[in-house]
């Protein structure tokens, strides 16, 4: 068949083009491993360009050889399979080349003729794997339209001021999706961004908003046709370890280049490590390949986010390793695993490092030690400290009076290790419209509101509700109309209000309550101001 379809001059040129690459990819894949070791100070960003130049660079020079080949071929004369136990004939005498061959023609003369069978388990190979990339991008093509809804207006709102801060133009879709198992892009010409159904609301609206400005920094980078790029090599060189692994650099240093991109439009470091652990804990990543994705090599990237910039000494150069390093064994640990790597107890609040713990409020524990099982731990609170386990190293603590409590932790070869912690009421969130707390707003996206919403004061999700608020609305030359609203949502008097406003209109929203974890009555929190314009 493929004899049929493909020409001796054309598989003679493949032969020698397949045989060739497995010394020139090799090269290149030290080249790029050269850069990776020693290129100290070169940005993620270049170190990517690097990789993903040596892989087109790859496909290159097998297109350059195959061309030359081809071109010989005439020449040579096409090359044919051969019983093992042919014996070698002598290559006819030509002109002046009349010469015996050498031992290098030789043993050349001996393997090329098996040179036809290479190519066509080469092809093989290609047909099988580009099965799975059309798999995988029917599947893609599917998530488009089922198991998709849009999130509310307020995070659309939000979406479009995050890509104008990420710098993206051009539309991007942005969807909840019940199929999707991970936060992933793709899409070149029409991108879209999906999250899982449900993320939106269990993690922080800060944490959401540091992941998305990931995906938006890959569409930013064009990323998904550089990703398709490097899967096109995976397919064509399936056969080359060095392909493979340039391909895992360009993966790597794709998402490490991202993570740059958001630190660089002032998320906190520590807040986005933490929103990478926490997305890592909500699912396991997504398994499509052709999907833009943050979950890859997540240890790395959390201890490469923490290593700040700091002076040249060795003391405060040692501070970020340090914290780097703790975040690290907390990151391993919500995920599922912790390494050996220190032989000291690690306690910590799935929220961070804080030693506070909340009244009446479920708060999520993580306890783990180092060389020791999960089923070796045993941990044991006070009366007024109510917890259960809820997973290995995971426990749930629920106080129920204010002070301080201790936690007795024993494991064989440790002792007994206590870790005191302070209790106190859940702390205020913060009311805002659209993610802001007062100042300037535009009359469409005021119009389009439907609710006010909380920003919790803690990093584990533990919301608080709005109970109700008064809304006061003061058009330009006319009289205050004040509009009394029980829970959150605006009721139909208020949007009937709202939808009078013109720019120039001032809205004050004052007296908002809320009833946060073991509150028994509403408390009152911070009013808002806006004016609106066009």
């Amino acid at each position: 068949m493929v004899d049929v379809l493909i020409s001796g001059h054309m598989l003679t040129a493949l032969g020698h083009a397949l045989v060739h690459s497995l010394w020139q990819f090799t090269l290149l894949a030290f080249l790029g491993a050269s850069v990776k070791r020693f290129g100290v100070g070169l940005s993620k960003s270049s170190k990517y360009w690097v990789s993903f130049i040596l892989l087109l660079v790859c496909g290159l020079s097998f297109g350059v050889t195959f061309d030359h080949y081809y071109s010989m071929a005439p020449h040579m004369g096409a090359i044919v399979d051969i019983p093992v136990e042919a014996t070698l004939q002598p290559l006819p005498e030509s002109g002046a080349l009349s010469e015996a061959p050498t031992a290098l023609e030789g043993l050349f003369d001996q393997w090329s003729g098996y040179l036809p069978f290479m190519v066509k388990l080469w092809i093989l190979g290609v047909l099988l794997l580009s099965l799975k990339q059309i798999a995988e991008y029917i599947f893609l093509r599917h998530l488009r339209h089922y198991g998709v809804q849009a999130p509310s207006k307020d995070w659309i709102v939000r979406f479009e001021a995050l890509q104008q801060k990420m710098g993206v133009s051009g539309a991007v879709t942005f969807l909840e999706s019940t199929l999707l198992k991970g936060i992933g892009t793709f899409g070149y010409l029409k991108p879209m961004i999906l999250i899982p159904a449900g993320m939106l609301s269990q993690l922080t609206e800060a944490q959401v908003e540091a992941l998305i400005l990931h995906e938006l920094a890959h569409i930013k980078r064009n990323d998904y046709l550089h990703n398709l790029i490097v899967r096109l090599f995976e397919t064509l060189f399936f056969f080359h370890p060095g392909i493979w692994w340039l391909s895992r650099q360009v993966r790597e240093l794709r998402e490490e280049s991202c993570d740059e991109m958001v630190c660089r439009t002032g998320t906190d470091p520590l807040l986005y490590a933490e929103a990478l652990i926490q997305s890592a804990r909500f699912s396991s990543s997504s398994k499509v390949t052709l999907v833009m994705n943050a979950n890859a090599h997540l240890s790395n990237r959390i201890q490469q986010l923490l290593q700040l910039p700091t002076s040249s000494s060795g003391t405060q150069a040692a501070m970020p390793l340090g914290l780097s390093g703790m975040l690290l064994i907390l990151a391993l640990s919500t995920i599922g695993f912790v390494p050996a790597l220190q032989s000291q107890p690690v306690v910590s609040i799935d929220q961070g490092v804080s030693k506070t713990l909340y009244l009446n409020t479920d708060n999520p524990l993580t306890i783990a030690i180092s060389g020791v099982a999960d089923k070796d731990v045993v941990v044991t609170a006070p009366d007024h400290l109510n917890l259960k386990k809820d997973g290995a190293g995971l426990y749930v603590a629920h106080p129920v009076q204010p002070g301080g409590a201790t936690l007795e932790i024993e494991a064989p070869g440790l002792g007994q290790v206590s870790v005191d912690f302070s209790v106190e009421r859940y702390p205020d969130p913060t009311a805002n419209l659209a993610g802001l707390k007062g100042g300037k707003m535009e009359v469409e996206v005021y119009k389009r509101l439907e609710r006010v919403r909380l920003s919790a004061s803690t990093t584990f999700n533990q919301p608080c509700e709005v109970s109700g608020f008064s809304m006061v609305q003061i058009i330009p030359k006319q009289d205050p109309v004040e509009v009394i609203v029980k829970g959150a949502a605006f009721s139909e008097p208020a949007k009937r209000l709202m939808s009078k406003a013109i720019p120039g209109t001032m809205t004050y929203f004052d007296e908002v309550r809320c009833l946060c974890p073991g509150d028994e009555e509403p408390r009152q929190i911070n009013s808002m101001v806006f004016k609106l314009e066009e």
